[in-house]
């Protein structure tokens, strides 16, 4: 029993970077995470529009002077939050 298991729709190469946190923006238009560089170092928010090229489409903010471990959506969606 059980659903069966999830497909994954589309895959990012970030190496040699790591993933902190990674989620869809509210409307689901965007895949938002943190990565940091080797998992040391500034942390930084990418995003991506949901099916767009992930080699061309990326968008990086230098956000923090160390890793970001979490972030968060304005409940409209149109801002973000990070710590």
């Amino acid at each position: 029993g059980g659903p069966p298991p999830a497909t994954p729709i589309q895959s990012y190469r970030l190496n040699p970077n790591l993933v902190e946190a990674c989620q869809f923006s509210p409307n689901g238009d965007y895949l938002v995470a943190t990565t940091t560089l080797r998992g040391e170092g500034m942390g930084e928010l990418r995003v991506w529009k949901n099916g767009g090229d992930v080699t061309k489409d990326a968008v990086s903010y230098p956000a923090h002077t160390g890793p970001i471990y979490q972030f968060c959506f304005s409940p409209d969606g149109t801002r973000l939050a990070t710590g």
